[in-house]
């Protein structure tokens, strides 16, 4: 006669850690011809986190995205894409080192980025999804001049002094 015992094991995660990527970017602006990197923010503080995108784009004749997140702006127009990443098994080993126990989880909303691309005569390379000016920078419309800020907070601080020295020698 045979006894059979049944054991029923239940694994339950110590808790779960939401690993949904984060471009580095709300939107791809430059001019026709500029090329930039979309970038992964680190996750949960592990540098050089690696993975793969994958795009969808709305007018690929506006842009093009390679699986590294490297674009490239092709003619002058506004679209959208849609983004995946999957992160690389090398980084998924470290989370799981990093939260042994832990159950993983990403978010399924699709990530959206507007794209808007203007004529240019010339290129530009850029990181992240805003193109940067080639060349020499004028100044920005705002922009003062320091020294003459100096200046003028110099000229208040001596008036201030000079008034302080008169009404303390008057008294």
């Amino acid at each position: 006669m045979s006894i059979a015992t049944l054991i029923k094991v239940e694994v339950t995660p110590v808790g779960s850690l939401n690993i949904t990527p984060v471009i580095d970017a709300t939107s791809v602006e430059g001019k026709v011809g500029d090329t930039g990197q979309l970038n992964v923010k680190p996750i949960e503080g592990i540098e050089g986190s690696k993975g793969a995108f994958a795009f969808t784009v709305k007018d690929p004749s506006i842009i093009e995205i390679d699986a590294n997140g490297n674009w490239k702006a092709l003619k002058a127009g506004t679209t959208e894409f849609t983004y995946t990443y999957t992160w690389s098994d090398e980084t998924m080993k470290l989370l799981s080192e990093k939260y042994p126990g832990y159950e993983f989880y990403t978010q399924d909303n699709a990530q959206v980025l507007k794209v808007t691309i203007t004529d240019n005569t010339t290129g530009s390379t850029v990181s992240g999804g805003t193109a940067k000016p080639v060349g020499k920078q004028l100044p920005a419309t705002n922009e003062t001049n320091s020294n003459g800020v100096l200046l003028a907070g110099f000229i208040v601080v001596l008036l201030a002094a000079v008034g302080f020295y008169r009404k303390t020698e008057t008294v």
